[in-house]
């Protein structure tokens, strides 16, 4: 009778861990009304690159309420600041020949409300930092928008800020990002 409640209670946990997995629901971000920006400081003058064409797929709950996993994938040579000249020194600088991607990974999410709380893998330059910020995501007509920003410092990636007239720029790049899916 006791293997009996036993067998009974591991298909009743191994039905509910199934239809756990079952019911998440994987989204691919929209490209037209998603961006990735960074910014990057000198003391004569700033600027922004922005990268509209971003891959992003996150794992969801079929209400679209709690996102449990975000992967992002960029290419380097797509970030435009309105000026081919820098964004060809930003291709030199970062390597994007060797290194073309940049790409985060979540390690774990956690919600309250509609902030979310990430933590990841980060690679860059072929360096993998992990990172951790907070996002808050809106659910607007069925779909979800994901916003947020961070900071990382070119040297914990292994790259020197480059320098304008023998000044460098700042070393920390603030990132900011909308991602709808």
């Amino acid at each position: 009778m006791n293997k009996l409640i036993l067998l009974f209670a591991i298909l009743i946990v191994t039905l509910k861990t199934n239809s756990q997995e079952i019911s998440q629901i994987k989204l691919n971000c929209d490209k037209k009304q998603s961006s990735i920006s960074y910014s990057m400081s000198h003391p004569l003058h700033s600027w922004t690159g922005i990268c509209k064409d971003l891959k992003s797929v996150i794992l969801t709950d079929a209400n679209r309420t709690i996102i449990n996993h975000v992967d992002v994938v960029i290419k380097i040579s797509s970030f435009d600041s309105k000026d081919v000249n820098r964004d060809f020194k930003v291709i030199k600088l970062t390597e994007a020949n060797i290194y073309p991607d940049v790409s985060f990974s979540s390690n774990s999410i956690t919600q309250v409300g509609d902030s979310l709380a990430v933590t990841g893998i980060l690679i860059f330059h072929g360096q993998s930092q992990t990172i951790s910020f907070v996002a808050h995501k809106n659910k607007i007509n069925n779909k979800l928008e994901v916003t947020g920003n961070f900071v990382v410092k070119m040297t914990q990636f292994n790259i020197d800020p480059p320098k304008l007239m023998w000044v460098p720029t700042e070393d920390e790049i603030p990132i900011k990002f909308k991602v709808v899916y």
